[in-house]
Parts: C-alpha cells; structure tokens; sequence
C-alpha cells in the first residue's frame, strides 16, 4: 500500500504502470481489456467488464498513453 492522494502518487509511479482517466479512478494498465470509440467517445472497458467512458478533457492524454502502452483503440 502507498499512502496518500492518486493524484500524488501517479506523479511518482512510473507513467506506463497507471493513468487517471477520469477524477474518479486510477487505472493499471495491466487491467485493460480493451478500448474502444462508440459515438466519438474513448471507452476503456477493464478485464471485470467495467466500462469507464473517458472525459473530453482527458481523452487526448488518455489515448496517447494507450498508445505508448501498446494498447489498441478499436
């Protein structure tokens, strides 16, 4: 366990482990299952079949780091 805020501590992870797409969540990249674009929206479904639909302001920075993880946007 690392104490403190997610937003703290994403800054001393390094990028590739993790993103925060979204003020509510903090996703391991190791728990994704897929992205996709439906309706012109960025939507990470995880390994659980939990959809998290990213925001407008995120979705730049989230694809981006898909990208560079290796991960594929259908």
């Amino acid at each position: 366990m690392i104490p403190g805020k997610i937003k703290d501590v994403s800054m001393i992870l390094p990028r590739h482990i993790a993103i925060s797409p979204h003020r509510s969540y903090w996703i391991m990249r190791h728990a994704i299952k897929h992205a996709t674009y439906t309706n012109a929206k960025l939507t990470i479904t995880m390994k659980d079949d939990h959809a998290i639909v990213i925001s407008r302001v995120k979705t730049s920075e989230v694809r981006k780091w898909l990208i560079e993880c290796g991960i594929a946007i259908t």
